[in-house]
């Protein structure tokens, strides 16, 4: 993850990355959030991918 998601965690008191959800929106658009029982708490929108970016593979 970037600095900025990685701050804004610790500002939410979410250290732990294992409880983060990412959910895939069209292309590059990611919806993060945390899931409390059947609920999915979104933490933030991220339409770009720029949350937690990723190297494109076999380029």
């Amino acid at each position: 993850p970037n600095k900025q998601a990685l701050s804004r965690l610790d500002d939410l008191g979410i250290p732990d990355m294992t409880k983060i959800w990412k959910l895939r929106i069209g292309g590059a658009g990611r919806l993060w959030g945390v899931l409390v029982g059947h609920v999915f708490h979104i933490l933030w929108w991220d339409p770009d991918h720029q949350v937690w970016p990723s190297k494109k593979k076999n380029t």
